[in-house]
């Protein structure tokens, strides 16, 4: 039987369709074990730096761990535009008589020999210029990439602990 005007057609589409949406996976060759722990100390000496500059109320040291092209979600909010956050911090810093973070829990994993996340727990605690002090505990995930040779914080990702714990399924008995 003759194919029906248009089966070819079809059949070409319908290939490339499926051709180009299959996923791309990018081969990452092998990191020397000694490349990759250089790698997870440079990041955590850099983040160390900047919980020391926040907590010094230094927000252009702070800021200068950052690119300017940071992107930054925080309890569930995604800031518009990194120069948006900027202004935010420095508008709640200059509320503050003294700031200081503290890293708790935290590991390095490095990705790629340009790309590493840090990720943990830090303390904070908040002194208004009053004397009130507030403090808690949050999660963060940061997205080190070197750009231009120069590690800088790309991705922002801040939890705040819920109020109430809720149950996990896993745990729930």
């Amino acid at each position: 039987m003759p194919n029906a005007p248009g089966t070819a057609c079809i059949v070409i589409l319908a290939t490339a369709v499926a051709c180009s949406s299959a996923p791309q996976v990018v081969q990452q060759g092998t990191m020397p074990d000694a490349n990759r722990a250089a790698i997870a100390d440079t990041v955590t000496a850099l983040g160390n730096a900047a919980f020391a500059a926040g907590s010094a109320k230094n927000l252009d040291s702070l800021f200068s761990f950052f690119s300017g092209q940071t992107s930054f979600l925080s309890v569930g909010t995604i800031v518009p535009s990194w120069p948006e956050h900027q202004k935010g911090a420095k508008e709640f810093f200059a509320t503050l008589r003294s700031v200081k973070f503290e890293p708790l829990d935290y590991k390095v994993e490095v990705l790629t020999p340009d790309v590493a996340l840090w990720h943990g727990t830090y303390r904070h605690s908040y002194t208004d210029m009053a004397g009130k002090t507030s403090t808690g505990t949050s999660a963060q995930t940061w997205v080190w990439v070197r750009e231009d040779g120069t590690w800088r914080i790309r991705h922002v990702h801040v939890s705040d602990p819920p109020t109430t714990a809720p149950s996990h399924p896993a745990t729930a008995k």
